[in-house]
């Protein structure tokens, strides 16, 4: 049996992946696993094949994890005679390989013949994020488990702190049970760090509104932490582009569910993203998107110093933002 596990939650693919490892590698797990990486330069899929076609000399059955596939999707390729590798091994697997194909925050591209013969040969699980509501459920049954306690202010903190992550739930949800049970929001805002994506997500906020108080106040904040602004110039074109992209679809009538999963992105992101899209242009947007692009190339190149440079952005960004309303 060879499987394909697909969509953007990295949590719930993970587990499915583990889940079926377990079930095929019995207790001999580090002997049974091998794992290849698609996107490295040193990965073939001869040598997978040949790998594949091998029978194990020391367990029962060898579970091959093949990560980022991206020549499933349209961002990658393989060439003619790779593709028929693999074709002919999928029509004649091998009884005592496994195979497990993962691509995350990618599509498949449909049109490939490669993708049609692995979807014919593999049982495919796609693992999304979680819609709002479907996330707000785990996160009640996952806390009466463990037996923690919060009150409704605690709860929405807690869960806008996650911002829909089951892996980051898990991970703080073990933290919290290490202290109080009864936990407020107080005790959150405390306890429980805010990605720094979120952070990004402020300050970009802040920028298209034109607050340039709250503006300083979350950069002189990231400052502290010494985020690089390098990094939180990446972050923030993303989220230009994030916003620039819902805007495109939501003309269309999509809705942020399905935008979501056009996109590849958790639909809190999408939910953010289309509140700020109605507020700016799509020139504009465009323009910021440049704005990035080319701040990025002079702090690489050094023209400028990076807080200055990055500092200097902010103050040009926010401050035609009051005259640039639609």
């Amino acid at each position: 049996m060879n499987y394909l596990l697909i969509g953007n939650e990295s949590y719930l693919i993970k587990k499915k992946m583990n889940e079926i490892i377990k079930e095929w590698a019995k207790d001999d797990l580090e002997l049974s696993v091998v794992t290849y990486d698609a996107s490295s330069s040193l990965f073939s899929i001869s040598m997978l094949v040949e790998d594949a076609s091998t029978i194990p000399f020391f367990t029962q059955n060898k579970i091959l994890v093949v990560k980022n596939c991206t020549f499933l999707s349209t961002s990658g390729s393989l060439n003619e005679q790779d593709i028929k590798s693999l074709e002919n091994y999928l029509n004649h697997p091998c009884e005592t390989s496994v195979l497990i194909f993962v691509l995350e925050n990618e599509k498949l591209d449909a049109r490939k013949k490669i993708v049609k013969t692995i979807k014919k040969a593999c049982r495919e699980y796609k693992l999304d994020a979680l819609q709002n509501d479907e996330f707000s459920s785990v996160l009640r049954n996952s806390l009466r488990q463990r037996n923690i306690y919060l009150d409704n202010d605690a709860l929405n903190e807690l869960e806008t702190r996650l911002a829909g992550s089951l892996a980051l739930m898990e991970t703080e949800l073990d933290k919290l049970m290490l202290v109080e049970k009864h936990l407020s929001k107080e005790d959150i805002e405390l306890l429980v760090s805010r990605p720094l994506e979120d952070k990004a997500f402020d300050l970009v906020n802040a920028v298209l509104h034109g607050k340039m108080k709250q503006v300083f106040r979350i950069w002189k904040d990231l400052q502290v932490s010494k985020t690089d602004p390098i990094l939180l110039n990446t972050l923030i074109g993303r989220q230009f582009h994030l916003i620039y992209q819902v805007k495109l679809l939501s003309k269309t009538g999509k809705s942020e569910q399905i935008m979501a999963q056009i996109l590849g992105v958790h639909p809190y992101s999408v939910k953010l993203a289309h509140q700020n899209s109605r507020s700016i242009s799509t020139k504009l947007l465009q323009q910021l998107i440049q704005d990035c692009a080319e701040l990025d190339q002079k702090f690489k190149s050094g023209q400028i110093d990076r807080t200055l440079g990055f500092e200097h952005f902010l103050i040009h960004t926010a401050g035609r933002m009051n005259t640039c309303r639609l």
